[in-house]
């Protein structure tokens, strides 16, 4: 928003932490001052990373690797050789989940920053395990909070499987990893995580939530003040962030999800997209365009890999040649245009 008290609570934040921990003379461990080796306590790298975004000020990127180098003390969770030796995320530290993947997304932004290309390998190798290994059919990870081993993947009300912050923090670090690069792969994990684990976390009666969300028993509703009453509210709130985005300078559409979007940048500014969405139910959406004057621009369609038919009806002229993932339409748009999505849901 702009607004400047706000940025200098941080800044005072950060300058505490800068000056309480560190290598120098009276300061103090960071692995120390958390549980889990320290995951839990170097999982503010994420904050520090914006904070450095947000200031150019350099002493904050100097304390993400700090945290970076206290990973790799004797006591710490050898977060980046652990995975680069192992390629096992449970061989991480002890293996909590929710503190891990909570350092992998900052790892993840901290790469965003630099471009440094030791920090984007150890982060891939752990997705590659997550996903093959370690996740659930419904999309979330954890049995008792902690990673299991390979395929170990229990799932009734007493294995505490899919702690609700483990849901939304997965989504978080692949949402990270999309960003950087718009491998489609990424953005279907979330999507799986959406409509699978995250919203059947909650009732939708009253808003209480599923602290663990097991596939077998009874869901444990609860609305006492937790951990995951807060991730899993705050996984739903960011799921707008991925239904529209742009990939190779084009306005994608990348989940169906009912909504209207306005555009207010470079080219498409003024360009207004009305969706009506009967996904999951039906995989048909309906997109109304509205723009302020007829101009030749690119939009593109996901096209699920899971799904099959896929084809675009733009004004009944039909559209089905996929590339990439996507169907890309290049046109003179203008107010009017009736687009409709269309494709199978096995």
């Amino acid at each position: 928003t702009g607004y400047q008290p706000a940025l200098n609570c941080c800044k005072k934040m950060g300058d505490l932490l800068c000056k309480t921990f560190g290598k120098n003379a009276g300061q103090k461990d960071i692995i120390l001052a958390g549980e889990h080796i320290g995951m839990a306590a170097t999982s503010v790298l994420d904050p520090m990373v914006e904070l450095y975004r947000f200031t150019g000020d350099k002493k904050y990127l100097d304390f993400c690797y700090y945290i970076l180098d206290a990973w790799e003390q004797p006591n710490g969770p050898k977060i980046i050789s652990a995975l680069m030796n192992t390629q096992k995320v449970n061989k991480v530290g002890n293996g909590k989940v929710y503190e891990m993947l909570s350092n992998f997304v900052g790892l993840a932004n901290l790469y965003r920053i630099t471009g440094d290309k030791k920090i984007l390998k150890p982060l891939e190798v752990a997705w590659e395990d997550i996903n093959k290994n370690k996740l659930y059919i419904t999309g979330t990870a954890s049995s008792h909070e902690y990673f299991q081993g390979d395929g170990i993947l229990p799932a009734e009300v007493k294995d505490q499987m899919g702690e609700g912050c483990v849901t939304t923090t997965w989504i978080q670090f692949n949402q990270q990893l999309f960003t950087i690069t718009g491998d489609l792969k990424y953005l279907e994990a979330i999507e799986k995580s959406i409509y699978n684990h995250l919203l059947a976390a909650e009732n939708p009666a009253n808003g209480c939530v599923s602290y663990y969300t097991p596939l077998m028993g009874v869901k444990p509703y609860s609305c006492d003040i937790t951990c995951c009453a807060s991730s899993v509210p705050r996984g739903i709130g960011m799921i707008p962030k991925f239904t529209i985005g742009n990939i190779n300078n084009a306005v994608t559409l990348l989940l169906y999800e009912s909504g209207i979007y306005k555009l207010n940048n470079g080219k498409n500014s003024g360009l207004e997209l009305n969706i009506k969405s009967g996904f999951p139910e039906i995989g048909e959406t309906e997109i109304q365009i509205k723009t302020k004057e007829p101009a030749f621009f690119r939009l593109a369609f996901r096209a699920p890999s899971w799904g099959e038919n896929f084809k675009i009806l733009v004004n009944n002229k039909s559209y089905s040649k996929i590339e990439n993932g996507l169907i890309s339409i290049d046109k003179v748009w203008k107010s009017g245009d009736n687009i409709k999505v269309l494709f199978d849901i096995p």
